[in-house]
């Protein structure tokens, strides 16, 4: 009996550890590039930093769950600073992210270039990397460490400060680390812009992460075989 207890109450905080590693969560990037920026007031950090939310964007953050409902974007009429522009005639560049790590990736949240001009992205190939051949930062979406592409066509923004952004699943999980929007269209302004973006799924263990878990269970058999 004693020996039930023991192998009990030592695997279960190893199995609440395997489930909550199986549930997705908010997954905010860590580094951002692009293939241009008008000027450092709308460089592309700006989307992965917060700094277009309202009210419940620090809820959005790396490791929070997923919300039933989306902070609102607060890049409308008055606001246009917390965006990532391109410079003029840039309109089907690229931008792409580094999420720290990899993830079993699911969906992606987007909130759209949100102010009156229309420089939202529409037409997008999706491409995602565990690795890439250059330097993040240094490479380009010819970096041949991209996979296939997929085809999206985001929604425009509202233009108004209620705008909640659009969620859009992956249909079936993705394992990446960098994440590229090649950009094919916009919604017809001569630039390009984006607000903030935040990816869902599950963080792939490190191997040194199965190696504790197997060392783990192997310490605990051991102990109760000696009982």
């Amino acid at each position: 009996m004693f020996k039930k207890k023991l192998l009990t109450a030592t695997l279960t905080p190893l199995a609440m550890i395997a489930l909550s590693a199986s549930a997705a969560v908010v997954v905010q990037p860590t580094d951002v590039d692009a293939s241009s920026f008008f000027s450092g007031s709308f460089d592309p950090s700006h989307v992965i930093d917060g700094s277009g939310l309202g009210p419940g964007g620090s809820d959005v953050e790396t490791g929070d769950p997923v919300p039933s409902t989306w902070p609102t974007n607060i890049n409308d009429s008055n606001t246009r600073s917390a965006s990532w522009v391109s410079v003029n005639n840039d309109d089907n560049g690229w931008i792409m992210f580094d999420l720290g790590q990899s993830y079993e990736l699911d969906g992606m949240h987007i909130w759209n270039y949100n102010s009156p001009e229309s420089r939202g992205i529409e037409d997008v190939n999706i491409k995602f990397a565990t690795t890439l051949t250059g330097t993040f930062g240094s490479t380009d979406e010819t970096d041949t460490g991209w996979g296939t592409a997929t085809a999206e066509t985001f929604t425009q923004a509202s233009k108004l400060n209620t705008y909640t952004g659009e969620t859009y699943s992956l249909g079936s999980t993705v394992t990446a680390r960098y994440v590229l929007f090649d950009i094919q269209t916009n919604y017809g302004d001569s630039y390009v812009g984006l607000d903030e973006v935040r990816f869902t799924g599950t963080a792939v263990p490190e191997p040194s992460s199965f190696a504790l878990l197997a060392s783990c269970f192997g310490l605990t058999w051991i102990m109760v075989r000696r009982r």
